[in-house]
């Protein structure tokens, strides 16, 4: 199964392939949270590569610098990752 998902920084769409439970998941997910699928998306690479970056134990800085996010993006996964890890 193929999607098609906006990229709104650049403006264009990137289709990536995947799975139809893959897909049902996402739709599932996004129905819930009321949010696109691709949102979902954005905001679980969000969480990895922030996540990755404090395993390697780069700085707010680093990550920044390494994966254009902005400090408040990186703040905002890291609390978010602090949760995920109480829950």
């Amino acid at each position: 199964m193929i999607a098609s998902i906006e990229d709104r920084a650049e403006r264009k769409n990137v289709t990536i392939r995947m799975t139809p439970q893959v897909k049902r998941l996402l739709q599932l997910m996004a129905a819930d949270e009321q949010h696109y699928a691709s949102d979902l998306i954005e905001e679980a690479i969000i969480l990895r590569v922030v996540a990755k970056g404090l395993q390697e134990k780069a700085s707010i800085n680093e990550i920044a610098v390494r994966t254009g996010l902005s400090m408040d993006d990186i703040n905002l996964a890291i609390q978010e990752l602090k949760e995920i890890q109480w829950n």
